[in-house]
């Protein structure tokens, strides 16, 4: 392959033979001539002679000599092949010819590395300053003010672990792990939390959260009460959610109930348009890393890690290339509505 793309590149051209002898001590060792030996070109191995130019990238797959450990890139393409593609564990063992246990602990020491690199960097704790920011995106995304996150739980499905009962049995019928996010006005994650059972409900998973022990002992400082735009109301800074979650001094979810009031109504389709950003955020995690789209098929703590690397780096894709939000302003002609549920005048 190397030999092939190397004509698009004019840099000078280097020749690297490759070196064939046989086993010293083997009983074989003078029946084959080292002419014989160059003109073989197994799978396995690469061609005798290897013509790169300067400048020509080139990365090592496999490595040659298992004895003396696996290099980081091979740790790294197998994980990222295992996430990006949902393949199994067990047809990774016949890509790479390994043993499943060996494919196994290579993605569980690799997503634990990306997690403890990643994280501060790409999801710190969130300071005041930073909250501030977010809470203006989405003003400005959403026309939601004083809103530092949008929280939401996604049922994670994995393989029933044993003698697990019904802990991990949900509403759904499968058998999961609850992952919750908050996420930013750009479908950013600032927060999450891995590792509730399935049976949980969305409030439960909530309160048994590091994240709700964090704002409740001021661990997380938000930002101090202020005006809500052209207006003289001062409200505090607060979390959106829908039903499932309880209502609390920086908790914000929707009125309840059925035949609302204008104002409540309108009230809940702008907050429930802010906080679909978490939900397309688990959208997009979904479909860019699809190991999430089927059962996780490994051991329970080994789950939890590879969430938390997915949203990790879900974060690092969007800090590194950006995000285009393709916003599109549209214009909603108002209609008068009979009983019979046609519309009588529109203007």
């Amino acid at each position: 392959m190397i030999n092939n793309k190397k004509k698009l590149t004019s840099a000078s051209e280097h020749t690297y033979n490759r070196a064939d002898s046989i086993a010293s001590g083997d009983a074989d060792q003078n029946l084959y001539l080292i002419e014989f030996l160059n003109n073989q070109n197994p799978t396995d191995l690469p061609p005798h002679q290897l013509k790169l130019k300067v400048n020509t990238p080139v990365m090592l797959l496999r490595n040659l000599n298992s004895s003396q450990g696996f290099l980081n890139e091979e740790r790294l393409v197998i994980t990222l092949r295992y996430l990006g593609n949902g393949t199994s564990l067990r047809s990774l063992t016949f890509s790479f010819r390994m043993g499943k246990t060996t494919v196994a602990e290579i993605v569980y020491e690799t997503v634990v590395a990306i997690w403890e690199e990643l994280q501060p960097i790409h999801m710190p704790v969130p300071s005041e300053e930073n909250l501030r920011s977010v809470a203006a995106d989405f003003l400005s995304n959403w026309n939601f003010p004083n809103c530092v996150g949008a929280i939401d739980g996604k049922h994670v499905p994995i393989r029933c672990p044993s003698n697990s009962g019904s802990m991990f049995f949900n509403y759904k019928k499968i058998f999961s792990v609850i992952l919750q996010g908050v996420s930013d006005a750009n479908y950013r994650f600032i927060n999450i939390d891995v590792g509730g059972y399935g049976k949980q409900s969305d409030g439960g998973t909530f309160q048994a959260s590091e994240f709700d022990r964090a704002l409740t002992d001021g661990k997380i400082n938000l930002p101090k009460h202020s005006f809500l735009p052209q207006t003289n109301v001062v409200a505090p800074y607060v979390l959106i959610e829908d039903e499932a979650y309880p209502l609390l001094p920086f908790v914000l979810k929707p009125y309840s109930g059925t035949h609302l009031p204008l104002d409540k109504e309108c009230f809940n389709k702008r907050l429930s348009r802010a906080r679909k950003t978490v939900e397309c955020a688990f959208g997009l995690l979904t479909s860019k890393w699809r190991v999430l789209a089927k059962d996780i098929e490994t051991r329970v703590d080994m789950v939890d890690s590879i969430v938390k690397c997915v949203c990790i780096l879900h974060n690092t894709v969007i800090d590194k290339d950006g995000f285009q939000q393709n916003l599109t302003e549209v214009s909603v002609r108002s209609v008068f509505w009979q009983n019979s549920g046609r519309p009588t005048e529109v203007y």
